[in-house]
């Protein structure tokens, strides 16, 4: 008898729990088969073990479920499947419909009273809680002519989420926004459009969607579910529409709000390369966005260009640029802060790719483009090489010229890679860039696994240049003491001709940081002049790539070298249901012109060896950090 091996039916292994809330015979008591479905996913959890499948029909379902049980992370049939029935559309929310009585409150202001068993006893109120602060202490009541702290809570209309205003001022100034009063007890809405009595309007009232009753990571899937407006989300839920962070050390704020929707949890990024503005005299951002929103293998994905004319919070797509990424990788931006030139530069695959390739070992060749009009037009492609990787951007320095490094290995592959890192230098010559070959940076290859890779460069107010680089770790033997994942730095004094010796990026103390094999960004603020980069950082001695779940950004002082730790602040930090392998890397950053503020937009990711893809939270988010401008 010939076996058939069927993929992906994990899920059919345990027995079926049907949910069909608009099924005329679904009730919460009966037994969840398909002829006697229950009306809630709440009701299927005493029934649920770990292998089983809880099928669920088309509905928004405004519960909190109760998971009782996780899976083994490396036993796929031991976990829990939530999933819609195939072709419907599924909804788990954290908020309710908020049917009420507006009243006017001013030129297109209107106030309601919040829902009454949100002030019962015992109730929990996001309404009173605040949003920065971490412990959630209560906000409200306070001082009605001061600025009132935001809360926890989060208002919906129509789909969309109005931001929260701070001040009745505020609040008038700023279209669909919203104003929880200062007793805590009302409402108050800008509307953009007007009446109010129509629109569908959902408030956060529920503190988590899925909330289990056991520590530590979930080991669960939720498939073509969209679970979303919980206050305080965990790992399978969408996060709030928006999130604010102060560290407590350096004072920065951290911003975080909802950017571009992700589906398929495909590994990378959502946003495929560098942004960049238009134009020096245009606030409008261009970037590449992979089309994440239905499952495809990663050389049949699509890119599509993409603006923005708020700062990075909301896109437009031009459809007619879709193109495979099979053949051409996505493109990078840059300005020139000199003459206003857009140059974009991506990697072209003659060949085709192989998803399976090494970085750098694909054929490729290194295009530039350069556009005088905003991106209108574009030069004729040049071919600036072949086979070596330009993750990092091109980097305008201060006197008009350009430095551009790139990694590159000079060993075969049969004798393993090992990379080093070499820069080129160009200048401007009539409408074109001339490049030539600057200095490099390599170590020994039993100094870090694989050399050095993704370098990132910065210049210093007075002219240095600092590059960083990461290290993969090694392990000690007999002829070496081995070392760990970090970030190695170099320092070049006359525009990347010849760099330093590179050394371990360390605090001011001499204590090294450690840090995965992982991607990096370094850069020198529009807004007050220092030098950072945007790096994971490990709290232990690790290993190459993992793990990546705490995302910081650090301030670099241009003086010592060093980074003093209270100016080092969280960005983002794994959640304690998450998987261990989950990552907070591969993201894009830029400095939103307006503020000055750098914006860092990622997505969360999950290492190639985690054994959960699907059933994460892999929507891009955009995060704001507030720099001062000076000390």
């Amino acid at each position: 008898m010939t076996q058939q091996f069927l993929p992906n039916t994990f899920g059919l292994l345990g027995k079926r729990i049907h949910v069909a809330q608009g099924d005329p015979r679904a009730l919460d008591t009966n037994a969840g088969t398909l002829d006697a479905p229950l009306k809630t996913i709440g009701a299927a959890m005493p029934l649920v073990r770990t292998g089983d499948c809880v099928l669920i029909d088309e509905g928004v379902y405004r519960e909190e479920i109760i998971l009782p049980v996780s899976g083994h992370p490396y036993v796929p049939t031991s976990q829990v499947h939530f999933q819609a029935v195939e072709g419907k559309q599924v909804f788990i929310k954290g908020s309710d419909l908020f049917e009420t009585e507006w009243t006017p409150a001013g030129r297109g202001i209107f106030i309601a009273s919040l829902p009454a068993h949100l002030f019962e006893e015992g109730a929990w109120n996001p309404y009173r809680l605040s949003l920065a602060d971490a412990k959630r202490s209560p906000v409200r009541p306070c001082v009605e002519d001061e600025m009132l702290p935001e809360t926890l809570g989060q208002l919906y209309v129509n789909g969309h989420a109005f931001r929260q205003a701070q001040s009745r001022e505020q609040l008038a100034r700023i279209p669909n926004s919203f104003l929880v009063s200062a007793d805590g007890a009302s409402i108050l809405v800008n509307s953009h459009d007007g009446e109010l009595s129509a629109a569908c309007i959902e408030l956060t009232i529920r503190q988590r969607c899925i909330r289990p009753t056991f520590e530590g990571p979930v080991f669960a899937q939720f498939v073509n579910i969209a679970v979303e407006h919980a206050a305080e989300p965990g790992p399978f839920c969408k996060a709030r529409a928006e999130s604010l962070r102060i560290d407590s050390r350096s004072g920065v704020e951290v911003r975080k709000t909802f950017c571009v929707a992700g589906s398929t949890g495909n590994h990378g990024n959502l946003m495929a390369a560098q942004p960049g503005y238009r134009s020096l005299d245009q606030d409008t951002i261009i970037a590449s966005i992979i089309d994440d929103t239905t499952p495809m293998v990663f050389t049949e994905q699509e890119c599509v260009s993409a603006t923005s004319n708020d700062g990075g919070k909301s896109w437009i797509y031009d459809e007619a640029t879709r193109m495979p990424l099979s053949k051409q990788e996505a493109f990078n931006y840059v300005v020139d802060p000199e003459n206003g030139a857009l140059l974009r530069h991506y990697r072209s695959y003659p060949h085709g790719l192989d998803p399976h390739g090494a970085f750098g070992s694909i054929p490729h060749q290194v295009m530039l483009d350069i556009s005088h009009d905003g991106g209108m037009t574009w030069s004729k492609p040049s071919l600036i090489n072949e086979g070596k990787c330009y993750f990092a951007s091109i980097l305008p320095l201060d006197d008009g010229s350009f430095v551009w490094p790139y990694t590159t290995s000079d060993l075969p592959p049969a004798e393993g890679h090992h990379s080093r890192v070499g820069t080129l230098l160009g200048r401007w010559a009539n409408d074109t860039i001339e490049w030539e070959q600057g200095g490099g940076v390599q170590v020994l290859p039993e100094e870090s696994h694989y050399g050095l890779h993704e370098p990132s460069i910065a210049q210093f107010k007075d002219g240095r240049l600092i590059g960083f680089f990461r290290q993969g770790s090694r392990l000690p033997s007999q002829d070496s003491a081995g070392c760990s994942s970090l970030k190695l730095f170099s320092v070049s004094e006359d525009g990347g001709r010849t760099w330093a010796s590179p050394r371990p990026l360390a605090y001011d103390d001499g204590r090294i940081i450690y840090s995965p094999r992982s991607f990096h960004t370094a850069f020198r603020s529009i807004k007050n002049g220092k030098v950072y980069i945007v790096m994971n950082i490990a709290t232990a001695p690790c290993w190459n790539c993992d793990p990546r779940t705490h995302l910081y950004l650090v301030e670099v002082d241009a003086n010592t070298l060093g980074v003093d730790r209270d100016r080092v602040t969280l960005i983002e930090a794994k959640h304690s249901e998450h998987h261990e392998l989950v990552r907070f890397s591969n993201f894009q950053m830029l400095q939103e012109r307006r503020s000055g503020n750098p914006v860092v937009f990622m997505k969360l990711d999950k290492s190639e060896f985690c054994p959960i893809w699907r059933g994460y939270d892999v929507n891009l988010y955009r995060y704001e950090l507030s720099l001062a401008t000076q000390d």
